[in-house]
């Protein structure tokens, strides 16, 4: 949250000002202002969401990786010459692109890749004729450095961020959300008003009553992929490292559970979106889903559909958010309903009437020059 995420941010820093400013033993000279500086910098490129550990990790490979690399390749290539100071900017721009590719490019080791290109260029970017740079320096610095990340481990340790298997339950619990809604918006499910949906201008040859109309509200068929994507990406990177992380005083991450249900709700997403696009592209422009929104089988089909998906996610997300040995807090009612149901199946019985009930409000066509442009075909 912003308050944590503040408090974290003021302790590490401040706590790294603090020794900065007085000095420690022979190892930081006072009015030193790297470790605070480098808190600083640690903080404003946090990277996402993820276990202490790992960041920590990340943070002392990109310092130290990029001071070590910065002055390997600065005593290698640099000289006090023109063909000196050319390889010098070669050199940067090249470790700058390979830096900054691993940090657009990689879900897990992008905050690496930032560090290493901040650190390397500062041990990069420095005249031939300095004497500044020498070994013992690079490592005074990279103690500097150790001291910020120490720093800033202390301010995650005493304001608790929150857990990777937490945020991967929580990113998991918007993805079903999604789906979720996008069932109900692709049926039509929340009928608050009614408005004329089927009908043909030949109406006089039969009953114009509300069983022929079929009556429901009906809006566009909406996209919901990219979401889906997005969440199910944060997903899985924050799941990789919840089991990962130290869990003393939690239970082990639920991680042959978390796979079951990442890779389910995801088939869901994509079978959902496969719908979509199949109704927005198709050559009726979506009458086969008016029809199936109008078939009352379909609809009570669809709303047992969300209503066991809402129970199954949410039961999933609870569990998932569960870490320690007490009862799951579920009512023990809740609990013999559920293991009671059967598996959610379309019978026999229930797909030949939705199929004679859509097919029922939908023409023949005359002629057919694709698959697509049947509409038998959509359902």
């Amino acid at each position: 949250t912003g308050w944590g995420f503040t408090l974290r941010s003021s302790i590490g820093f401040f706590l790294a000002f603090f020794v900065g400013y007085h000095g420690l033993a022979d190892i930081i000279t006072p009015y030193n202002g790297t470790p605070a500086g480098t808190t600083a910098y640690l903080m404003a490129s946090d990277g996402a969401a993820g276990s202490a550990i790992m960041k920590n990790i990340a943070r002392f490979q990109g310092t130290a990786g990029g001071s070590l690399l910065g002055q390997l390749i600065w005593g290698t290539v640099v000289w006090c010459s023109v063909w000196g100071t050319i390889g010098g900017v070669a050199s940067m721009l090249i470790f700058e692109y390979f830096a900054m590719f691993l940090y657009f490019s990689s879900a897990n080791f992008g905050y690496v890749g930032v560090l290493l290109g901040a650190y390397g260029a500062e041990h990069l970017m420095i005249s031939c004729q300095s004497g500044d740079d020498s070994t013992s320096n690079v490592y005074s610095v990279m103690q500097e450095q150790m001291l910020a990340i120490v720093a800033v481990t202390i301010g995650d340790l005493l304001i608790g961020n929150t857990s990777p298997g937490v945020a991967a339950a929580q990113t998991f619990f918007s993805m079903t959300e999604t789906i979720q809604q996008g069932l109900q918006d692709f049926f039509c499910l929340n009928r608050t008003q009614e408005v004329l949906l089927v009908g043909d201008g030949d109406i006089k040859r039969k009953s114009s009553n509300k069983s022929y109309y079929s009556f429901a509200a009906i809006k566009d068929v909406e996209f919901h992929r990219d979401s889906i994507l997005g969440d199910y990406s944060m997903a899985k990177f924050i799941g990789h490292e919840a089991p990962l992380e130290p869990r003393w005083y939690r239970t082990a991450w639920r991680e042959t559970l978390w796979n079951s249900v990442i890779s389910n709700a995801f088939g869901a997403g994509s079978a959902l979106s496969v719908m979509e696009y199949a109704v927005w592209e198709g050559a009726s422009k979506g009458l086969a889903r008016r029809s199936m929104i109008v078939s009352s089988t379909m609809e009570a089909t669809a709303k047992r559909l969300t209503d066991r998906a809402s129970k199954v996610f949410l039961l999933a997300q609870k569990m998932l958010t569960h870490e320690n040995e007490m009862a799951l807090p579920i009512s023990a009612a809740v609990t013999d309903k559920m293991m009671g149901e059967s598996s959610l199946k379309i019978s026999d019985e229930d797909a030949k009437l939705i199929i004679e009930e859509v097919m029922g409000t939908l023409e023949a066509p005359d002629r057919l020059g694709a698959l697509a442009e049947d509409d038998a075909c959509q359902l």
